[in-house]
């Protein structure tokens, strides 16, 4: 990718308008192709401050995290936002901020559900809360 956008960059500071056909398409592909290669790697990396989900989650804090929130959601409760912290900590930033985004679209069930896989994933079962 980078040789490419080299010679690309070289080619149009050279002004040869003409010439750019080929090397553009090379660009393209390139970027495409590294495009590909980052959506294979690990979803659980966060672009947004590097952030990943932790690999020793504390099952204890999970559950406690979801018993509390899980209610808060199921009746629509904004307060739920107040806690998006909190989730930052045992979840990892990505997680804290699919959380924020469904919260501040209102989007309630999104958060259950989200959360509710969490707490399978990580917790326990919450399929007994509301």
């Amino acid at each position: 990718l980078q040789q490419s956008a080299l010679e690309l960059e070289s080619i149009i500071k050279s002004g040869d308008a003409g010439a750019c056909a080929g090397p553009l398409r090379e660009f393209v592909s390139s970027s495409e192709r590294a495009m590909a290669a980052i959506g294979q790697l690990d979803d659980t990396a966060s672009v947004e401050g590097n952030e990943t989900e932790p690999c020793d989650v504390d099952a204890a804090a999970v559950t406690n995290y979801t018993n509390m929130i899980i209610p808060l959601l199921a009746d629509s409760d904004l307060t739920a936002g107040d806690h998006i912290e909190a989730a930052r900590g045992i979840f990892g930033g990505r997680v804290a901020q699919q959380l924020e985004s469904h919260i501040s679209q209102y989007d309630f069930d999104a958060a259950l559900i989200l959360l509710r896989e969490l707490d399978e994933k990580y917790g326990g079962d919450s399929a007994s809360r509301s």
